[in-house]
């Protein structure tokens, strides 16, 4: 469990947050488009593409949260034991 001690964790609220983010940037992109669509009377060529906007942002916008849970490399592996009977290199 040492390990582990400096490594953020990808907990409950971390996730809600970067499902909040998605929701929101797709809401987004999506209201903008129907709104230009509207406004120009294009519908539904801005809508479609203010959903697509959307979708990208959300994407780019939750892996730029997520990552800082895999920047912190695992370590290799268990730490390293002397075994029983061998003297220690301090002796």
């Amino acid at each position: 469990m040492n390990q582990d001690r400096g490594r953020p964790q990808l907990g409950l609220y971390a996730l809600v947050g970067i499902g909040s983010l998605n929701v929101g940037t797709l809401v987004t992109g999506l209201v903008i488009g129907w709104l230009a669509d509207g406004w120009l009377g294009s519908f539904p060529a801005l809508t479609i593409t203010g959903l697509g906007v959307g979708i990208v942002a959300g994407l780019v916008a939750s892996w730029l949260r997520i990552r800082a849970y895999f920047a912190h490399p695992e370590p290799a592996g268990p730490p390293r034991t002397q075994p029983p009977g061998e003297p220690d290199d301090d002796e």
